[in-house]
């Protein structure tokens, strides 16, 4: 996926973090994370790269905060998007936590939320109800 977006992903022994210096997208992941984990921060910082169009090191505080809650929200519907959690649903019958997480290659408290989310939503809902 990164590739088709022409986004570079590098490996460091530090938090994940993306930077887009002058088009050039490039995504630092930490070589410490787990997979499942560094999934989940590929996709946080792919929305980052989606939706942003300021660099928070010069963005004030509330532009920051809005913009990590858009990239967590981001990574949770792009890393578990509703059409196959629901087929998850929908084939296997009745799911787990864990089962989604597997699925999807994703942290449990991630997979949780996102299920979650969809179920509270009456725009997602995944007619399990």
């Amino acid at each position: 996926m990164a590739e088709t977006f022409l986004i570079e992903l590098k490996w460091h022994r530090r938090p994940t973090i993306g930077s887009d210096d002058m088009g050039i997208r490039t995504i630092w992941m930490d070589k410490r994370a787990t997979k499942s984990e560094q999934n989940l921060l590929f996709y946080h910082d792919f929305t980052h790269f989606v939706l942003d169009d300021f660099d928070q090191r010069y963005a004030h505080p509330m532009f920051i905060e809005l913009s990590e809650w858009r990239a967590n929200i981001g990574a949770l519907y792009a890393s578990m998007p509703r059409k196959l959690v629901g087929e998850q649903f929908r084939h296997h019958g009745a799911v787990t936590y864990h089962d989604i997480a597997r699925a999807f290659d994703v942290p449990l408290w991630a997979a949780k939320k996102r299920v979650e989310q969809i179920y509270y939503d009456p725009y997602q809902n995944l007619g399990v109800r």
